[in-house]
C-alpha cells in the first residue's frame, strides 16, 4: 500500500509525514522542488532543492511532478521505488492513480482551517503577502477535491487518530500474513 498526503499550504502535511515515519509506519519520499529552502530546511533531508533548469532537464526522471504556487515539485522514479508515502497536490493524486491504480493508494486529506494555516505560516516566518497568494491558489487547486480515503483537520488530535488508524491496519495486516 502506498500512502498519500494531500493538503493546502501549511495544513500540516510535512508534520504528519514526519510522525508516520518516526513511528515506522512509512518511508517518506523526499520531494524535489525548485523553491528556495525555508529557514532550517536541509537539502536531501526535507527536500531536494534543484534549480529550475535542472528540474526541467530531468522531467523524464520524475514519477510525477506538478507546478504549485509557481514552483516545481516532483518525486523522482528512484525516490518512488524505495518509499511508500508521498505528499502530493490534487493533480499529483490524479497522476498517481493513473500510474499505480487507485486500489493501491490510501489518500489522507489534511483539511486544516484557514486561520490555523495562516497562524502556522506567520509562526514559521513566511511572507504574509506570499501566504495570501498561496491561499488563493489553494482554493482553485482544491476546488471539488474529493478523491481521498480519510479527511483530518490538521490538529494534533487528528494526527493521533490517523496514527492509530494506520498502526492498527498495519498490525492487522501483519497478523494476517503470519
Amino acid at each position: 500500500m502506498r500512502y498519500v498526503i494531500v493538503g493546502k499550504s501549511a495544513s500540516g502535511k510535512s508534520t504528519l509525514a514526519k510522525l508516520l515515519s518516526e513511528r515506522g509506519l512509512t518511508r517518506n519520499a523526499i520531494t524535489t522542488t525548485t523553491r528556495d529552502p525555508r529557514v532550517g530546511e536541509m537539502n536531501g533531508v526535507d527536500y531536494y532543492f534543484w534549480p529550475i533548469q535542472v528540474f526541467e532537464k530531468n522531467l523524464d526522471q520524475m514519477m510525477e511532478y506538478d507546478q504549485y504556487n509557481g514552483w516545481y515539485y516532483g518525486i523522482t522514479k528512484q525516490e518512488f521505488s524505495h518509499t511508500n508515502l508521498s505528499i502530493l497536490t490534487p493533480r499529483g493524486v490524479k497522476r498517481y492513480i493513473k500510474k499505480v491504480g487507485r486500489q493501491n493508494l490510501f489518500i489522507i486529506y489534511v483539511d486544516t482551517p484557514i486561520l490555523e494555516r495562516y497562524r502556522r505560516i506567520v509562526e514559521r516566518g513566511d511572507d504574509p503577502s506570499e501566504a495570501l497568494r498561496r491561499f488563493v491558489n489553494d482554493e482553485e487547486d482544491f476546488r471539488g477535491f474529493k478523491n481521498f480515503d480519510t479527511r483530518i483537520d490538521g490538529s494534533e488530535e487528528s494526527f493521533g487518530y490517523i496514527l492509530q488508524k494506520l498502526f492498527s491496519s498495519q498490525e492487522t495486516f501483519s497478523k494476517k500474513r503470519i
